[in-house]
């Protein structure tokens, strides 16, 4: 992250040197070569400005999703932990809780469907 910090100065120095020597191989005078590199040193300064806020802007994005992403991933973990220890804890005492009585009410309380006396009646009108 030091590297962010010196990046507007770095792109300065880079502009203005670049700038000079061209200015210099074109045999301008020595007030306009300063000029030339002043200039550029601004311009290029800005511009590293805007290129550190701009990446610093993204990598706090970034970080901010990450922690979300983690934060949603560790919910979800425990959330299914959680059913994994209720869905343990009910099939532990399934057995347990089974009644196996019956009503015993006997043979007398059976009364069968009356579908036999329904279909005679019916061929009988018919």
């Amino acid at each position: 992250m030091q590297y962010l910090q010196r990046l507007p100065l770095i792109l300065a120095l880079a502009g203005s040197l670049f700038s000079g020597l061209l200015s210099s191989l074109r045999l301008r005078a020595h007030n306009e070569v300063m000029f030339h590199m002043i200039l550029s040193m601004v311009i290029f300064y800005f511009m590293g400005l805007f290129i550190r806020s701009t990446v610093l802007n993204i990598k706090t994005q970034v970080d901010e999703k990450w922690v979300k992403q983690e934060a949603a991933e560790k919910a979800q973990k425990e959330k299914e932990e959680a059913e994994k220890n209720k869905q343990e804890k009910t099939e532990e005492f399934l057995g347990k809780s089974i009644d196996y009585t019956t009503n015993d009410l006997g043979d007398e309380s059976f009364e069968p469907l009356p579908v036999s006396e329904f279909i005679r009646k019916e061929l009988k009108d018919n």
